[in-house]
């Protein structure tokens, strides 16, 4: 399974990158710092899952989703933010997003989501 990183804040997708994805099924994790990226990155390689943060500056995680169900309308795509917007919890929901988190995030309760 490969996994999609979209953040534009480089400390939080290092991060990410360094839970342990293997013991979740997860053997390759590619990373974008913007939608924009993300979606050349889709243009060019399959991926089974997408994490992405729901704000970032110029396409943000909700322009990205409505984007990508385009032409992946089955792809488990959980979204990421510090900020409790219910706004953007509501829009996620329409788009298919399969969970949104709040919190600090672990691997195995992220693989509950795929």
């Amino acid at each position: 399974m490969r996994l999609l990183i979209v953040d534009d804040e480089s400390i939080i997708r290092k991060g990410l990158l360094e839970l342990p994805w293997a013991t979740v099924g997860i053997q390759e994790v590619v990373e974008a710092d913007s939608g924009d990226a993300a979606l050349r990155i889709l243009d060019s390689m399959t991926v089974q899952a997408i994490l992405c943060d729901i704000q970032m500056p110029g396409m943000d995680g909700l322009g990205f989703i409505s984007a990508v169900r385009t032409q992946h309308r089955d792809l488990p795509i959980i979204l990421l933010s510090g900020y409790s917007l219910f706004a953007y919890a509501q829009q996620a929901i329409r788009y298919g997003v399969s969970a949104v988190s709040y919190t600090h995030l672990r691997a195995h309760e992220t693989s509950l989501h795929l």
